[in-house]
């Protein structure tokens, strides 16, 4: 009986943490003219705009962060330089902007 009681509720677990399933991107910011782009926002945002969660770039315009839904879009934006809108749900491997 211990067993199955300990195997449903790390089934049970299991089917939890699918369902907060989260994935991890990264890429780059740059700039033809300038290079890596230091300290640029990278925002997730929902369908009604909301700012979901958000990244900066470092010293080399890369960035690294969990996404809440692969439906969202992110929004790149830095001073100086036109924001870019990137829907996630399009996005398949690499994508240059």
């Amino acid at each position: 009986m211990n067993k199955f009681k300990f195997l449903l509720t790390l089934a049970l677990c299991f089917c939890c943490s699918l369902s907060y399933a989260q994935k991890r991107i990264s890429g780059r910011v740059w700039s033809k003219v300038d290079g890596p782009i230091v300290m640029a926002y990278v925002v997730e945002q929902d369908k009604n705009n909301r700012n979901i969660t958000a990244a900066q770039t470092d010293a080399n315009g890369n960035f690294s962060m969990v996404i809440k839904n692969p439906a969202n879009k992110l929004r790149v934006s830095y001073i100086g330089y036109q924001t870019k809108i990137i829907w996630l749900h399009q996005s398949t491997s690499s994508k240059q902007i």
